[in-house]
């Protein structure tokens, strides 16, 4: 069973990778997904939903933490023994997986050896990555154990950022190839499923419990104005990393998923309850932001859950 792990900062696309993989191929393969979101809320899990596939949810930290280091262990071993081909990996966007070669040799015995890295891919957000690159130790591992980089959402910047971000990638990683794309669009069978396993010396990761960034979900029992909703949202916009989830509006169902600098919200195809996760990146000021804007608009129902 070749394992294809799939990594990338928050909101950079690994989910639109990984829908993009199953649109194409999941019914033409034997094929299962582990997806690791670091909230407590998998929304990813939801929006990955395919028929067929054999889905393994892990959330509320990284799966190269100590956290939930020991599921992510329970998982591969489970899915070693299921009739697939392939296993792909969606880490966290936090996550460090410097330690995915220990982590596979520890479980040998459990797994008959039946567990293969076929490689990993990293996708970095050519709108982000600049300014977020040096803050983050896990998205220098992340870039420094690929095997093949997309820089997505290219065409939101200029040749020279471009050029900047290959200068560093190439500083880190000379071996992986890089794609410059949107959506994550990609020749697959070339770049995902050729991938050529550089077989980087796996090390200790950076996760640990002690640098887990704060995360807070907000939840809501009734239907609120999409353009209320807009407003919290773009508020806490600039001091969150990561925002996304599911609401119930008085317009139907919407899908959320903003980063510091892109605003979405999108009708979805059906009903979810409401549910945002929000990652801060400004550890626990995020709460009385978002305390604060509910304070302000108690009409909404809206609530930390």
């Amino acid at each position: 069973m070749k394992i294809i792990m799939i990594t990338g900062f928050l909101g950079s696309g690994k989910t639109t990778l990984m829908q993009n993989i199953l649109c194409e191929y999941g019914k033409s393969m034997k094929a299962g997904v582990i997806v690791n979101d670091f909230g407590k809320e998998n929304i990813d899990a939801k929006l990955l939903g395919e028929e067929g596939i054999a889905l393994s949810e892990l959330s509320n930290g990284s799966i190269f933490c100590a956290c939930i280091k020991d599921k992510f262990v329970d998982s591969l071993i489970e899915m070693s023994h299921r009739d697939l081909e392939y296993l792909f990996i969606e880490a966290s966007g936090l996550a460090d997986p410097s330690n995915m070669g220990i982590i596979l040799e520890g479980i040998k015995n459990e797994t008959g050896g039946r567990l293969q890295m076929q490689g990993s891919v990293c996708i970095t957000d050519a709108q982000t990555f600049l300014n977020i690159y040096n803050l983050l130790p896990a998205v220098e591992r992340q870039i420094t154990h690929a095997d093949m980089i997309i820089v997505n959402k290219s065409s939101m910047v200029g040749a020279e950022t471009i050029e900047k971000i290959h200068e560093i990638i190439k500083e880190k990683n000379t071996e992986a190839a890089i794609y410059d794309t949107d959506f994550c669009k990609v020749d697959m069978q070339h770049a995902i499923f050729e991938l050529t396993n550089h077989k980087k010396e796996a090390e200790e990761t950076t996760n640990a419990v002690s640098n887990r960034a704060l995360t807070l979900v907000v939840k809501g029992d009734t239907p609120v104005q999409p353009e209320v909703l807009e407003d919290l949202l773009r508020s806490v916009m600039p001091s969150a990393y990561r925002i996304k989830g599911f609401a119930q509006t008085t317009e139907g169902c919407m899908s959320v998923s903003c980063t510091m600098k892109n605003f979405n919200m999108n009708p979805w195809k059906e009903a979810e309850p409401t549910s945002i996760v929000f990652v801060s990146a400004v550890g626990i000021q995020l709460i009385s932001l978002v305390s604060g804007w509910l304070q302000e608009h108690k009409e909404t129902g809206l609530r930390i859950g």
